[in-house]
């Protein structure tokens, strides 16, 4: 790999020495660090808040500031703390949920015990999902941006989505979190590949694309097979029902 003209600082963006054609840029050079990889001296829940802040606020600069991108260590306990902002907000919108279908005037029979077994169900259920976008997402991600990153490793890959779902932090609001949450992801992955992979425009775009559209259509066969087909009408474990209409009493007319 040819070497650039001159050293930069770690953390400074290299664009500008790509454009100049100036020579490849290594993209797996250390940066100055993220929040979340400086927690042994900012605590763990002030750099969790902190990263998660910058991936809304600044994603390209968070990017561009990884340490350690030879290694997944830290990439995947923050991982795991975004999925875990998905199950609690899971939770909360069952939650909210709940109040809903148990109005006096709702129009629905519950039963507590199946409504929260099912609610457990699905806050695991969401946990798996974003452990298996770690895993698969990555992956595919890796092979269609295979041209275009020929001096990374799949370990910046996965940093990099690692990061990306920095705005799950959204997801614990109920009701248009989640939606907001994944909207921002995709934003997130499209800066990665534009400003930290170099990507083109149009490659930074549809390779995220493509792995959404992917995952929503999976996961949309597991919910209709899963929760509708199985878990609802096969076990009816929902816990929520219509309320069987009203018998009509007709009167007796003399």
């Amino acid at each position: 790999m040819a070497k650039v003209e001159y050293q930069a600082q770690a953390g400074i963006e290299l664009a500008a020495l790509k454009k100049k054609g100036t020579g490849e840029v290594d993209l797996m050079r250390p940066g100055n660090g993220t929040p979340w990889e400086d927690r042994g001296s900012i605590g763990s829940v002030g750099a969790y808040f902190q990263t998660a802040l910058k991936s809304l606020t600044s994603p390209g600069l968070l990017m561009d500031h990884i340490r350690r991108p030879e290694t997944t260590d830290d990439a995947k306990l923050f991982a795991m703390i975004c999925a875990a902002m998905w199950a609690i907000g899971t939770l909360l919108w069952r939650v909210w949920y709940y109040r809903q279908v148990t109005a006096p005037d709702s129009g629905f029979d519950v039963d507590p015990t199946f409504f929260w077994i099912t609610s457990l169900v699905a806050c695991v259920v969401v946990f798996g999902a974003v452990w298996l976008w770690m895993r698969a997402g990555v992956g595919l991600y890796s092979k269609l941006a295979a041209t275009e990153m020929r001096n990374a490793t799949p370990t910046l890959t996965y940093n990099l989505f690692a990061y990306s779902l920095g705005p799950s932090l959204l997801a614990v609001v109920p009701v248009f979190g989640q939606g907001l949450a994944l909207l921002w992801i995709f934003i997130d992955l499209v800066v990665a590949g534009k400003k930290r992979l170099y990507m083109k425009a149009t490659s930074a775009f549809i390779n995220p694309f493509i792995l959404f559209f992917c995952a929503i259509a999976i996961g949309a066969v597991f919910y209709y097979v899963g929760g509708v087909l199985v878990w609802r009408k096969a076990l009816s474990m929902t816990g929520v029902e219509p309320k069987p209409p009203a018998p009509v009493i007709t009167g007796v007319h003399k």
